[in-house]
């Protein structure tokens, strides 16, 4: 009974007795259950993207295969962008990734929109954070490449900058750590070998004081941790570059130094070896 179910999620109480039952069913971590959004968030991002232990077994299968099959059949989009609704996909998400056959079906029912407004989930404060949980619990990665390119490379330099859409590039970078074999795709279709990682740096790196100054110190932290686990020097010389145009100002202007001293030591300190080398 979908409508019921609808109603049900949409409120408090009933989207967390909800996420506990799947919690349950599909033997998820107990953080990721009953749990606030931003607990949530913090549990996904903290289980992505390795969470290969989660096995379904043939009754929870079975289950969930009846949920999915269910929600495939209604529109999604009311659900996205709800707060309780929002909340149990993405735990539903993270139940079903076990499954090669059953992921790829919620998750096309939950980003099922008309062409271009895909990207209008990603600045959503809710829809945000459903894609985030997309793309944490994808079990291939041609799925989140080719999600990556749908939705947020036509518009990465504006989602970096985003309040809610950096949260969403964060997702990807965080994904793509240690990731050299996601490619950039060309015309949509065929791979080049560049790494995404390096496609990122290439095209955010410039923006580096301005992510900073403007709060979204996370996005060029992601980028960082990334880029260093790349191995690839071209790509950590770019970024250091970039560091170094925030944390040396060009004029000897008190007020022209950082006010976001935390973030400027944070990411000085990641890549202090690096520096030296340079």
């Amino acid at each position: 009974n979908v409508p019921a179910l609808r109603d049900l999620v949409a409120t408090v109480s009933g989207s967390a007795v909800m996420r506990g039952i799947i919690g349950i069913v599909a033997s998820l971590p107990e953080d990721m259950l009953g749990t606030g959004e931003k607990k949530l968030r913090d549990a996904i991002a903290a289980l992505a993207p390795e969470s290969d232990a989660l096995v379904l077994s043939a009754g929870a299968r079975r289950v969930l295969e009846k949920l999915v099959r269910a929600l495939n059949a209604v529109d999604l989009s009311g659900w996205v962008v709800e707060t309780g609704p929002s909340a149990f996909l993405q735990v539903l998400l993270f139940a079903v990734r076990p499954d090669p056959l059953l992921f790829p079906e919620l998750a096309a029912a939950v980003l099922r929109r008309p062409a271009g407004s895909t990207l209008e989930i990603a600045e959503d404060i809710c829809g945000s954070r459903v894609i985030e949980a997309v793309v944490a619990a994808a079990p291939s990665d041609d799925v989140v490449a080719a999600l990556f390119h749908e939705t947020v490379r036509p518009r990465l330099r504006d989602l970096a900058a985003h309040p809610r859409g950096n949260f969403v590039v964060q997702a990807f970078l965080r994904r793509f750590r240690g990731r050299t074999a996601m490619l950039t795709i060309e015309n949509g279709v065929n791979p080049k070998a560049t790494p995404l990682v390096k496609a990122c740096v290439t095209e955010l790196a410039p923006d580096t004081p301005a992510l900073i100054e403007g709060t979204r110190g996370g996005v060029v932290l992601e980028l960082c941790r990334a880029c260093g686990a790349s191995g690839d020097l071209t790509c950590q010389k770019n970024m250091v570059l970039a560091l170094d145009r925030f944390f040396k100002p060009e004029q000897d202007d008190p007020d022209e130094a950082p006010e976001n001293v935390c973030d400027s030591i944070l990411l000085n300190l990641l890549f202090m070896d690096t520096r030296r080398a340079y």
